[in-house]
């Protein structure tokens, strides 16, 4: 990717009194408040191009930002593009049980994440929230046990979730890590009887 800039958000306060004197020795004291912390945050941005013959032509962008808060906390975010070609198998493949789909339309689909990062010593704490629109998934499915499987573009899935995960930095080559992530998914797909129907 290519680093686009900085963005700067000013924040905190400051307070300064002002005399103004009427010209008779009688004075007044006003008080005023600003902005005049800085933050800069780094962005960088990227672009593939994909072309093929058989599937077209797509550009798949991507953002992202960082930035500490303080030597422990860091913010960070990104946004993205992606774009699968069915797999030589997903196409050609042919056995007595699985059967491919030469006309299998390429996946695509966005992605976004956002998430905090916390460094005490040599730990690293993160917790990620994330979300996903993928369009044209391929899968395997049937329409009975009697019938083969077949390479389907079967569903449009929208994904949600949260991560969270532990690490230790260690100067040995095995670093103790641990993570977990829920997840929650909507597919809006075909009968699968239907899919597999019109695959055949």
């Amino acid at each position: 990717g290519a680093r686009l800039g900085w963005l700067e958000l000013r924040l905190g306060a400051t307070f300064a009194p002002l005399i103004v004197s009427n010209g008779d020795g009688d004075r007044t004291v006003l008080a005023g408040a600003g902005a005049s912390a800085r933050i800069r945050v780094p962005i960088t941005a990227g672009l593939r191009a994909d072309h093929y013959t058989a599937f077209g032509s797509t550009a798949s962008p991507s953002v992202s930002a960082a930035v500490g808060l303080s030597s422990a906390w860091r913010l960070r975010a990104s946004v993205g593009h992606a774009f699968r070609i069915p797999s030589f198998t997903e196409l050609y493949y042919s056995d007595p049980a699985n059967l491919g789909s030469p006309d299998l339309r390429a996946e695509r689909g966005w992605a976004a994440d956002a998430g905090i990062d916390w460094t005490p010593a040599r730990w690293t704490v993160s917790a990620s929230v994330f979300r996903g629109w993928d369009r044209d998934v391929i899968d395997w499915v049937r329409a009975t046990p009697a019938d083969v499987w077949r390479s389907t573009n079967v569903r449009d899935v929208t994904a949600s979730g949260l991560e969270v995960s532990t690490r230790l930095s260690s100067p040995c080559r095995v670093c103790p890590s641990k993570s977990l992530c829920v997840l929650s998914s909507v597919a809006s797909e075909q009968p699968v009887r239907q899919a597999a129907e019109q695959a055949a």
